[in-house]
């Protein structure tokens, strides 16, 4: 593995044909997050995903897994900059483009804005099936922790 990887372990809940759902507890690399907080309130600290189930694992099997840090700032790249990036470039644009029409500048704005968003969430809805298939987006499973192994 030529990239910096992030391991996790996680306790298997489920096993749906060829995936684990896996739940994950909070990590410690969590708490220097700025979105630490929200997390906390979305999912209390724990959060579900599922892997491939490469090693055969059961349910109450403890895995670790893998995750790409390329991959993960890739993500957030595109779930959180993308619709901020679109929003201000809707925003000049539609300040230039409708000012001297039906709307006044905030209007304006305010409509460009709003396009914006909607662009950039159509266009993450658009790729989510290709990002699915892309294997830096992927978590890994690496091996099954034994209880012996804690």
């Amino acid at each position: 593995m030529g990239e910096n990887m992030r391991t996790e372990c996680g306790t298997v809940i489920d096993v749906q044909n060829n995936y684990a759902i896996l739940e994950i507890m909070q990590q410690d690399a969590c708490a220097s997050c700025a979105a630490h907080e929200a997390c906390a309130v979305l999912g209390g600290g724990k959060k579900q995903i599922s892997v491939i189930n490469s090693l055969n694992a059961k349910r109450g099997d403890g895995v670790e897994i893998c995750i790409s840090d390329r991959g993960s700032l890739i993500s957030a790249l595109i779930v959180y900059a993308l619709p901020i990036l679109l929003l201000l470039a809707g925003m000049v644009c539609g300040s230039v483009f409708f000012q001297n029409g039906v709307f006044s500048s905030d209007g304006a704005m305010a409509v460009g804005g709003i396009s914006g968003i909607l662009i950039a969430f159509g266009f993450i809805k658009l790729i989510n099936p290709i990002i699915k298939k892309m294997n830096i987006f992927r978590p890994k499973m690496l091996r099954i922790i034994h209880k012996n192994d804690l």
